[in-house]
């Protein structure tokens, strides 16, 4: 997930390794994206290995069966790829919160995904949110928006989330920024402070307090993206991709692409196609 050098996500060709790679069978242009059969449209396999790859392995690390789980921000490229595999791996039920009132097309397209209920933040507060069985408490609350104001509530005691006593998880994608930062040698030890000291932590005094976790795990290797590649092309989850995707591989076109991804408002991933 971190990368220290330009790693040429636009260019014509890219030289890659084999193990972090995976065979895949492309289906003709005009097909339903929707609709694997077995195939993957290219934009589709474009779409997987960074978003998918990482909520598959979220949600196979961290679920526990029976899991009731909320998911902060589970309309974009990671979300909408983690609503389909949370229930694959035991979830019990999922909340996401998103700016969809409960009749409109984007909630309708997250329970589609394996959303049991969507919370509008526009209209409440997710931390203060309870369903009709007034069961309000979460095992596990994974942050796809990043903020420690987010921790902080979600680790009020007696509030959304379990504590750690009672097997209660925080899992985070961004820790406490959106958008990282590092400048400096002492920029780089002072993220690091706060990732680790917060983990140790909540390690520490985990009756009182939720599991805190910066997951950061995207390996393509020892099979992982075979396996995503597999699942796909089985139908088991579909790569969803934002509905003004692909973008055209031209200046103006991947401005409103990297606007869009910036933004944390695009319902799905965001590809920009190269070449046909």
């Amino acid at each position: 997930m971190f990368h220290f050098r330009p790693q040429g996500g636009l260019a014509d060709y890219a030289l890659v390794k084999t193990a972090h790679s995976a065979k895949i069978v492309l289906k003709a242009p005009s097909s339903s994206r929707n609709k694997s059969n077995g195939f993957l449209s290219a934009c589709e396999a474009a779409a997987i290995p960074s978003s998918a790859l990482a909520a598959m392995l979220a949600a196979k690390s961290s679920v526990r069966k029976g899991d009731r789980v909320l998911v902060l921000g589970g309309g974009g490229g990671v979300g909408s790829h983690l609503l389909q595999f949370l229930k694959n791996y035991g979830a019990s039920h999922v909340a996401v919160t998103a700016a969809a009132s409960p009749s409109s097309a984007e909630a309708k397209r997250l329970v589609g995904l394996g959303a049991d209920d969507v919370i509008d933040y526009r209209r409440e507060n997710w931390w203060e949110w309870k369903p009709n069985n007034n069961q309000n408490q979460f095992d596990m609350v994974v942050d796809l928006v990043g903020s420690y104001e987010s921790w902080r509530r979600a680790a009020k005691r007696g509030g959304v989330l379990k504590t750690g006593w009672k097997g209660g998880r925080y899992l985070t994608f961004t820790g406490d920024e959106r958008y990282m930062q590092i400048h400096s040698l002492m920029g780089l030890y002072s993220f690091l402070g706060k990732m680790v000291s917060r983990a140790l932590f909540t390690r520490i005094f985990w009756p009182f307090y939720p599991k805190w976790t910066h997951f950061m795990d995207t390996d393509p290797t020892n099979g992982n993206l075979d396996e995503l590649v597999r699942l796909a092309a089985a139908g088991e989850f579909r790569p969803v991709l934002d509905r003004r995707s692909p973008y055209k591989f031209k200046l103006s076109e991947v401005k409103k692409a990297m606007k869009l991804q910036e933004s944390y408002h695009a319902k799905g991933k965001v590809v920009i196609r190269i070449a046909n």
